[in-house]
């Protein structure tokens, strides 16, 4: 039997930024939450970061979530 010799195309994953588990990149979400927050609940600004599909249904991630900028790439 014939083998080939080209290597088997490995998959892009990152890594969730609340539950810190791995998962394909085209199924994660990029979510905008804050820098930083104040006294009063105000914030200095905001960055994205990935988040799979079982975090951002918890309560505990919504509360960080200001606003999903991305959602998963279909295939």
């Amino acid at each position: 039997m014939y083998k080939s010799n080209m290597a088997k195309r490995q998959i892009k994953e990152t890594i969730c930024s609340f539950c810190i588990e791995s998962f394909p990149d085209k199924s994660m979400y990029k979510v905008r939450i804050p820098m930083f927050r104040m006294k009063g609940g105000e914030d200095s600004g905001t960055y994205c970061v990935p988040c799979c599909a079982k975090c951002i249904t918890k309560k505990e991630t919504l509360d960080w979530i200001t606003e999903i900028a991305e959602s998963p790439k279909k295939a």
